[in-house]
């Protein structure tokens, strides 16, 4: 594993036409045993300490990090270690499965508690692997600054269809 203080600055135009960037805290490369591995940006923020104009940063990074495959969180705590450990358990491919996956992801379209939308998309013993899989792969979101658990909020992800466009920044553009 390798840590990355800083590691790159993000920057968009908000609705009101302003220039916004954000430096997110940490890049965290993993060695999960991929040919690329897998990349965890982190922001670390007290939650009691967090502003409007932060949520607005903070969902920026999430949305560029789910248009790169990455993943992203938002820390006030170490909990989320213990977040990340169990989700990585299950990002082996043995835990995915087409149908539930499809199943999942028409269920979390409505943000609802992790095991009421497992119990609704079939037999927890079969839909929870496919779902902490899709956690870890972000297909599927949920605050993981908090302790998981089964009443977590989870909900799909936004698809690139959805998301806002990323435009690459040049070197004059980085003074905003």
């Amino acid at each position: 594993m390798r840590i990355v203080s800083q590691p790159f600055w993000l920057w968009w135009t908000t609705v009101e036409g302003k220039r916004r960037g954000h430096a997110p805290d940490f890049l965290v490369l993993l060695d999960d045993g991929t040919a690329d591995g897998a990349v965890l940006v982190l922001d670390s923020r007290p939650l009691e300490l967090i502003a409007e104009t932060d949520r607005a940063a903070f969902e920026a990074t999430d949305r560029a990090c789910v248009l790169l495959n990455w993943r992203y969180a938002v820390w006030d705590r170490m909990d989320g270690v213990a977040n990340q450990k169990w989700l990585a358990a299950h990002r082996h491919p043995r835990c995915y499965n087409d149908p539930v996956a499809a199943r999942l992801a028409e269920v979390f379209a409505q943000p609802r508690p992790l095991m009421e939308g497992a119990e609704l998309a079939g037999d927890p013993l079969g839909t929870l692997p496919v779902l902490y899989h899709l956690l870890w792969t972000r297909r599927l979101l949920a605050d993981l600054a908090l302790v998981l658990s089964d009443r977590t909020i989870v909900r799909t992800a936004p698809t690139a269809d959805r998301a806002y466009e990323l435009v690459p920044v040049t070197q004059g553009d980085r003074n905003g």
